[in-house]
């Protein structure tokens, strides 16, 4: 059986035929195709770079945790409490992890007074203090550890420690890491003494 073309309607751009669609039609995409196409593409693609951009934040919030964390285990496993240097003829005695008592868990003091003198005394560098890396030599990313020596958490500020049993329990230290928001005291601050974040 053989097909006789006959017009069945006419458009001026259309031409439908009794046996199928003319070959003006089969050329490609009418632009409101096209049009369709992008937007769904482009819908696609801003619900995957939302999806991305939350596994990303979600990533960096777990990388913190399990820093602060380690950094926790560290010190509760390292035997040592207190650092014994001489200055100016006297022994004296500091927590160790933060000898200057300014609240930043200690990188190298020899790294951190090149670049801001005074900020560890010099009887103190001269004790050979290595800071908390060197005394518990934890392993951690080199992304966690900036040009100092200091532990940094995903967003490169220096993790925080401090001491006191009433707030912090047994381990009489609490070690934080202060977020991604890098302000400290507010609620995406990420504790070693409180349940990880959700």
């Amino acid at each position: 059986m053989t097909c006789v073309k006959r017009p069945l309607l006419y458009h001026k751009n259309l031409a439908i035929q009794g046996c199928g669609v003319s070959s003006r039609l089969r050329r490609g995409f009418s632009l409101i195709e096209l049009l369709v196409v992008m937007v769904v593409i482009t819908a696609l693609a801003g619900l995957t770079y939302g999806y991305i951009d939350y596994a990303r934040h979600r990533s960096l919030l777990a990388a913190s945790e399990g820093l602060v964390q380690s950094v926790a285990t560290a010190i509760v496993n390292h035997q040592g409490r207190y650092w014994q240097f001489l200055d100016q003829g006297q022994l004296r005695s500091v927590p160790i992890f933060d000898v200057n008592r300014d609240g930043l868990l200690d990188g190298d003091p020899v790294r951190i007074n090149a670049v801001n003198p005074n900020t560890y005394s010099a009887s103190l560098v001269a004790s050979e203090y290595p800071g908390f890396l060197g005394l518990t030599g934890v392993g951690l990313p080199r992304r966690n550890v900036n040009e100092l020596g200091q532990v940094v958490d995903s967003w490169g500020q220096a993790l925080r420690i401090a001491f006191d049993a009433q707030r912090y329990g047994a381990n009489r230290f609490g070690i934080w890491s202060i977020g991604p928001d890098g302000v400290d005291g507010t609620i995406d601050d990420i504790r070693s003494w409180e349940s990880l974040h959700e």
